[in-house]
């Protein structure tokens, strides 16, 4: 799979009437985002020693220049990258940003990669992080200050993907021409998806920093209910402690063999629950592998073909946790 980046863009839209200040409108979180359960956006850029998957890694920050923004008014910022933008409810006036990178240095097989991406609008300490929007990423992506900019994204994320994939860099920023025009490219955590924004806001609820999370400092949280003997389940629908409390229907279906479905759409906009998988087990309490089908939110489980489960535990993904 081809490495995948993320762009930010503060996009001049011209003299206005607004007054040069930093301003934002902050909507409201939809579910698993905006409730901590995300990356610690305040340790996310401290050198520190992090364990993911079992293994020590360093994080440290890297400079990806600065972005200048010229002009009467103030900036929209947009986020995503060239195929999908987002406009984040925020302007910026015009002045000289920093942008920093959190890497999660390479161990072993596992490559360096880009945790999180901060824009500094101002020198106050963040006292709490709101939501501020979720952009995807599919492919090349930049930073940068004009709509003429903007523009040039083709051409200069070619170039970053050629150097991506020669394993020569992980992000830099980007000029070209007689000008420099604050290209700030950067790889998105471990690839392709769907990521959210958080702004920084100071005592008095103004924004200082803009944070792009990319997933890569937290860990899932396991969850699991045996549902017992399956051989005495009946067709009702079952309770499953974690999941039916959030409308997610679990049945066993009627017929010969032994299958079990379950429903998911109810919790289908919540990214922090999810991978749904039902662990099969014998009389002897030794492991077997069952079928399983996924058709958008629903699942079906099908018992193992010439064995006989006398026992399933049905486990997912509750939630992400911080490292």
């Amino acid at each position: 799979m081809l490495p995948t980046l993320v762009f930010l863009a503060l996009l001049g839209c011209g003299p206005t009437a607004e007054p040069p200040v930093v301003s934002v409108e902050v909507p409201e979180a939809p579910p698993g985002t905006g409730q901590g359960e995300h990356t610690d956006l305040w340790r996310a850029f401290e050198a520190r020693t992090v364990v993911v998957g079992g293994v020590s890694r360093q994080l440290t920050t890297a400079s990806l220049g600065e972005i200048e923004i010229q002009g009467e008014g103030t900036s929209a910022l947009h986020v995503g990258d060239e195929a999908s933008r987002e406009v984040l409810p925020l302007r910026v006036p015009s002045g000289q940003y920093p942008v920093e990178a959190s890497v999660l240095e390479g161990s072993g097989d596992e490559p360096k990669v880009v945790a999180a991406i901060r824009l500094s609008l101002a020198k106050g300490v963040p006292r709490r992080f709101a939501y501020l929007g979720s952009f995807a990423t599919q492919g090349h992506a930049l930073l940068c200050g004009d709509v003429a900019d903007a523009q040039l994204t083709a051409g200069a994320a070619r170039d970053v993907m050629v150097r991506m994939q020669a394993g020569t860099q992980h992000f830099f920023t980007h000029a070209t021409g007689e000008s420099e025009p604050d290209l700030a490219v950067c790889q998105s955590g471990y690839g392709e998806g769907t990521y959210d924004a958080f702004v920084g806001l100071d005592d008095d609820g103004m924004p200082v920093q803009v944070v792009l999370d990319f997933q890569v400092l937290v860990e899932p949280i396991e969850a699991s209910f045996d549902l017992g003997d399956v051989l005495a389940l009946g067709a009702s629908p079952l309770e499953v402690a974690g999941l039916s409390e959030r409308g997610v229907k679990v049945a066993r279906l009627v017929g010969g063999d032994v299958d079990i479905s379950l429903d998911s759409a109810s919790v289908s906009a919540d990214p922090t629950i999810g991978g749904f998988e039902l662990l099969w087990y014998d009389d002897e309490g030794e492991p077997m592998y069952g079928r399983q089908a996924v058709f958008g939110s629903k699942y079906s489980f099908s018992a193992p073909r010439g064995g006989k489960p006398r026992r399933a535990v049905l486990r997912w993904v509750a939630g992400i946790a911080p490292l």
